[in-house]
């Protein structure tokens, strides 16, 4: 099982991009087992979160279907071929595409939402696999909420979270957990802390700045974009 969190959102992604792959293809558990040759546990182990199937296993469960492993687990896309209106398997000079989980808590800014931990993706959005380079598995998305960080962020926008860059060397915008909720704001080291202490501080001024001991879980991860309607 996956221990940390980045390894946890990961799988749920892959968990969730496979269930809505059965869903769309009206796949059921113990036919398509039988069609591919495969134990219809592991897959219901999958499905539960208890364990992944195996490479070998996910490569029969894509041949019968036609498909890539990178298509069962949300990896890959399956362009549509508009002269036919059919679905063919994506070509080396296509564009491949990532699938980035929304998670359920908010990101509320200033006193912050209270978040249980992260959970089910509430949904998924999609963009070019190379648009936010290294490490681009490692992404969560988070609704904002809240006026702290005006005029750089707005409530209702969406922060695109590194959950793998947690150290704020160098400084910039990150997701915090303060015990209670999850809030955005710039964060910089204190110099020559140890253990080390952050700068925690909002755009807007009507908030003053903090400074925070750092614990296990104080920086869920760096935002690296953002996502706003106008």
């Amino acid at each position: 099982m996956p221990n940390s969190k980045s390894e946890q959102v990961n799988a749920e992604r892959r968990r969730l991009a496979f269930r809505r792959f059965m869903q769309t293809r009206k796949l059921s558990v113990n036919g398509w087992a039988e069609r591919a040759g495969v134990s219809e546990s592991g897959i219901r182990s999958f499905l539960k979160a208890e364990s992944e199937p195996g490479t070998r296993v996910l490569q029969k469960l894509a041949d019968v279907e036609n498909v890539t492993v990178g298509v069962l687990l949300g990896e890959e896309t399956i362009p549509t071929d508009k002269t036919r209106g059919e679905k063919v398997l994506p070509k080396l000079s296509s564009a491949r595409r990532l699938d980035i989980p929304e998670i359920e808590m908010k990101a509320g800014m200033g006193p912050g939402q209270l978040p249980d931990q992260v959970e089910h993706p509430k949904e998924m959005w999609s963009t070019p696999l190379g648009f936010f380079g290294r490490g681009a598995s490692d992404l969560i998305i988070h609704e904002v909420e809240g006026d702290s960080m005006l005029p750089v962020l707005e409530s209702g926008d969406r922060v695109v979270v590194h959950i793998a860059d947690r150290i704020p060397s160098p400084a910039g915008i990150f997701a915090i957990f303060d015990g209670h909720g999850i809030m955005v704001k710039h964060v910089s080291t204190v110099p020559q802390s140890k253990p080390m202490r952050i700068n925690v501080r909002s755009s807007n001024t009507v908030y003053p700045p903090e400074e925070w001991q750092v614990e296990e879980d104080t920086i869920v991860g760096r935002v690296k974009g953002v996502i706003r309607r106008f």
